[in-house]
C-alpha cells in the first residue's frame, strides 16, 4: 500500500485528491513479453475514506497505450452522484430551477445572460451584483422563469421585488438584445394614462359610506366647504374655516338662522343665544337691538379671589365678588330699582318707603307713631278744617249765605270713619227781641250738611267727626 497523488492534473488517478493506493493483482505473462502489463488497483481517498475507486488495465503487447479504467465503488455510506450514473444534464436543470427547495441562496445577478441561461420553470432568490443594473430596480427579487424561446435563448422571466413591485422581463434574441426590457405591472395604469385617476381611487372613500382610520385634508388657501346636502341637492349644513379669518363658521343652511362662530380668539358666538338645559332651559341671548355690546366676565385677583362681572362698552354694570375670608359682596355702578320690596338680612325695604328691621321691633312707621308725637293738620279757612294727629278727631266749619229754605252743603273734607255731630245759627248778632230766627245745621252723611237759613241772614256751622 502507497500514498499516491497526480504528478500532473488530468491523470491517470480518477481525481486529483491523495489516496491509499492498493495493487490487488498483476496480470501473468508466461511468454515474458515486455509488452504484456495489466493491474487490478484499488484506490482510497484520504480526506473521504467513503470515496473509493477500482481501476483496472491490460495490455495484450500490441500496444503501450493501454491506461487504467476506473470505476467508483458504492455502497450504503457511498451514493453515486448524478454524474456517477449519468444524470449530469437533470442534476443541473434541477440546481438551475431549484424547485422544491426550503431554503434557496441568492443568486446575484452579473449579466444579462445569467437570467437568460436559466430553465424554463426556474425560481431563483437573486440580486443584482455591485455596480449592476440586470434587474429592474435594486433590492432582492424572487424570480420566476415564465418560458424559454425555441432559438436564441429567449426568455420571459416575473419578477417581484422585496418592495412588492412586480415586473415582468423580456429578452427576445441572445445576444442581439443586450438586456432584458421590463414592464412594472402594478404601474401599467401610467400606459393608459389612468395614473392620476388610480392616484384619486387609491385608498378612496365610497360615496355610499366608508370608514376612515386616518386624517382628511382638503388643501386650499380659498374657502373650502363641508356640506351635508338634502336629496334634492339643498345645503342643510355649512361649515369652513377661511384662511386668516375669524374662526371657524357652522350653519343650518337653506334653514337660516346666522353662522355660529368658534373664534381663534378662544371665544364662541351665537347668532342669538346660547341654551343649555334639558326641557327646562337657560339661555343667554341677544336681541340684536342694542346700543353697545356687554358681556359677563369672570376673573379674580390675590385680594379678590372670585369675581363676576357685567360690563358694556363703556364700563361696569355690576358685580359678584366672593372675598378672602369667604363672604360675598354685590356692587351695582349706579342706582338699584326693586318693584316691591328689597330684603337685607332680616331687614325689608318696602315699596311704600317703610322699613321693617329688628331696631325698630318691626315696621318703622309704628315705631314713630308709638314714640314720637304725631303732626296736627287744618285749613284754615272762612270754610275750614282741623285734624287731630293724636286721636284723629275733626273739626270742621263754614258759613252759608242767607236764604228762606234749606241747603245741602258738602263739607271741606269728607269724615273718613264717621260724622258725631253739627251745629247751627245766625251768623251775626241779632237785636233784642229777635226771637223768630230758625237757622241750623244737621249731618246728611260724611261728606254733606243740611243747613237751615232765615230772614235772609246766613248760618254758622260747625260739625265734629273723625
Amino acid at each position: 500500500m502507497a500514498l499516491s497523488k497526480n504528478a500532473t492534473p488530468g491523470g491517470p488517478l480518477p481525481d486529483e485528491n491523495w489516496h491509499y493506493l492498493e495493487v490487488a493483482g498483476n496480470i501473468d505473462n508466461p511468454s515474458n513479453n515486455p509488452r504484456r502489463k495489466g493491474a487490478v488497483i484499488r484506490l482510497t481517498q484520504v480526506s473521504n475514506p467513503g470515496i473509493s475507486w477500482t481501476g483496472a488495465k491490460f495490455d495484450d503487447g500490441s500496444t503501450t497505450t493501454a491506461k487504467f479504467t476506473w470505476a467508483r465503488d458504492f455502497n450504503s455510506l457511498n451514493k453515486p452522484t448524478p454524474e456517477d450514473v449519468g444524470l449530469a444534464a437533470t442534476k443541473k436543470a434541477i440546481n438551475d430551477t431549484q424547485t422544491g427547495l426550503a431554503v434557496q441562496g441568492v443568486m446575484w445577478i452579473s449579466t444579462a445572460d445569467d437570467l437568460s441561461n436559466l430553465p424554463a420553470g426556474a425560481h431563483r432568490f437573486a440580486r443584482n451584483n455591485t455596480g449592476v443594473t440586470v434587474l429592474p430596480s435594486d433590492g432582492y427579487f424572487f424570480l420566476e422563469v415564465l418560458a424559454k424561446r425555441d432559438t436564441a435563448n429567449g426568455s420571459c422571466i416575473l419578477a417581484t421585488s422585496d418592495t412588492r413591485d412586480v415586473w415582468i422581463g423580456f429578452r427576445y434574441t441572445v445576444p442581439d438584445e443586450a438586456n432584458f426590457t421590463w414592464i412594472q405591472l402594478n404601474q401599467t395604469v401610467e400606459n393608459l394614462g389612468l395614473t392620476e385617476a388610480v392616484k384619486r381611487a387609491l385608498n378612496a372613500v365610497q360615496k355610499n359610506g366608508d370608514e376612515m382610520t386616518g386624517n382628511l385634508y382638503l388643501k386650499n388657501d380659498g374657502r373650502v366647504n363641508f356640506c351635508i346636502m338634502n336629496e334634492d341637492g339643498t345645503p342643510r349644513m355649512w361649515l369652513f374655516k377661511d384662511k386668516g379669518g375669524d374662526g371657524i363658521h357652522i350653519n343650518n343652511g337653506n334653514d337660516g338662522g346666522g353662522d355660529y362662530v368658534f373664534h381663534k380668539d378662544g371665544s364662541f358666538y351665537a347668532p342669538l343665544a346660547v341654551r343649555a338645559g334639558g326641557s327646562k332651559k337657560l339661555a343667554v341671548r341677544s336681541d340684536n337691538n342694542s346700543e353697545l355690546s356687554a358681556h359677563f366676565n369672570l376673573w379674580g385677583a390675590a385680594n379678590r379671589p372670585t369675581v363676576i362681572e357685567l360690563d358694556d362698552d363703556q364700563g361696569w354694570h355690576l358685580y359678584s365678588q366672593r372675598n378672602p375670608d369667604g363672604s360675598i359682596l354685590f356692587t351695582v355702578n349706579s342706582d338699584i330699582m326693586a318693584n316691591r320690596k328689597l330684603n337685607v338680612g332680616d331687614a325689608t325695604f318696602s315699596s311704600d318707603g317703610n322699613i321693617n328691621g329688628s331696631v325698630w321691633g318691626g315696621w318703622l312707621n309704628d315705631w314713630l307713631n308709638n314714640n314720637l308725637s304725631r303732626k296736627n293738620t287744618a285749613s284754615l279757612e272762612t270754610n275750614g278744617w282741623f285734624k287731630d294727629a293724636s286721636t284723629g278727631l275733626i273739626i270742621q266749619w263754614g258759613i252759608t249765605g242767607g236764604n228762606l229754605n234749606k241747603a245741602v252743603v258738602n263739607l271741606p273734607i269728607p269724615f273718613p270713619n264717621a260724622g258725631l255731630w253739627s251745629l247751627g245759627w245766625v251768623a251775626g248778632t241779632l237785636d233784642m227781641g229777635n226771637d223768630d230766627w230758625s237757622n241750623s245745621a244737621s249731618l246728611l252723611n260724611n261728606s254733606q250738611l243740611t243747613v237751615t237759613t232765615d230772614h235772609w241772614w246766613s248760618t254758622a256751622w260747625i260739625a265734629i267727626g273723625k
